[in-house]
């Protein structure tokens, strides 16, 4: 009798062992109920998800993880089940991208009534961003000398994560008033434009200053896109949209049109998400690729685009 108690004790000791072997630790369940809360309160499609089954979903994913190191793999699938296209998270650990992409520019084929501004990807560094602004304005100052009968804007691979910089700087093309709007379930907030000044809502984001005001201020503007238009490359696309005289040409833009916030977690890792998209002017919420107006394949995208302007009025 005596041995069969000492086997149920220690069948009872093994059982006990195996049972927390397999279950998560509390640090890296804390890890994971913190990036879950930060999504449930933030995320733009938090009214469509059942956070308990989230939870449950995430948690079991994350097995027997005994550290937040080896709840990050968790972390990555908490983004997928979001469904936003557009979520990312990185470790403390810095990593190298290099995402710049550069069209194949014309050369020597824009007349000389016609306005060309390539917005390539607007800087982060501050001092770089004042540089980008500065010579973007100053093409357009000496392209305005002359009568202009239109304007190209190329944001062919345009995947900028700053928004307000190149706003700013297209502005005089661009025109005045509200130009877009960031939008989700519960808020709509403005993107003013007004003399160079940029506002998110009533906030003062960008301030030019010294404003140049175009010549023909109401010359029609053509737009080129392609399938590495993305972030905030789509937001100035978005922005002319419902201005007058506005077309675009080219192909669908890659489908990341918005707006992200990055949180930084316990342990120093970021983790980014959609909490907004962008809206034109007219409150139309862009979730997907933006189609252009006229799909046209790069080697005939650009003439296509002087044609119209020519022919515009």
């Amino acid at each position: 009798m005596r041995s069969l108690f000492i086997l149920v004790v220690i069948a009872t000791l093994f059982s006990g062992c195996k049972e927390k072997e397999q279950s998560i630790s509390p640090e890296a369940k804390n890890y994971l109920n913190e990036v879950i809360t930060l999504l449930e309160t933030k995320s733009v499609n938090r009214k469509h998800i059942d956070w308990t089954k989230f939870r449950t979903d995430v948690l079991a994913h994350a097995g027997k993880a005994a550290t937040i190191q080896e709840a990050h793999a968790s972390v990555s699938y908490a983004l997928q089940l979001l469904k936003d296209r557009h979520s990312s998270f990185n470790t403390s650990e810095p990593e190298e991208t290099d995402n710049e992409t550069t069209p194949e520019l014309p050369s020597g084929v824009i007349p000389k009534d016609i306005g060309y501004l390539y917005l390539g990807n607007c800087p982060k560094d501050e001092d770089e961003i004042e540089m980008y602004r500065q010579q973007l304005i100053q093409q357009i100052i000496e392209q305005d000398k002359q009568p202009t009968k239109g304007w190209i804007v190329d944001l062919r691979g345009n995947n900028s994560s700053s928004i307000s910089p190149m706003l700013a700087a297209i502005a005089p093309v661009l025109g005045n008033g509200t130009v877009g709007y960031f939008i989700n379930d519960t808020n709509e907030e403005p993107w003013i434009s007004e003399n160079g000044k940029i506002f998110y809502g009533k906030t003062l984001v960008e301030d030019l200053h010294e404003f140049y005001k175009l010549k023909n201020s109401s010359a029609p503007v053509a737009i080129l896109t392609d399938g590495k238009t993305q972030n905030s490359g789509e937001a100035i696309v978005v922005a002319f949209k419902g201005r007058p005289k506005t077309k675009s040409f080219g192909t669908k833009t890659y489908g990341a049109s918005s707006l992200n916030e990055t949180y930084i977690l316990s342990d120093g890792a970021t983790i980014s998400f959609t909490t907004g998209y962008f809206a034109d002017r007219n409150k139309t919420a862009y979730k997907d690729a933006i189609a252009p107006d006229a799909e046209v394949s790069s080697d005939q995208v650009v003439s296509k685009a002087i044609t119209w302007l020519k022919d515009s009025k």
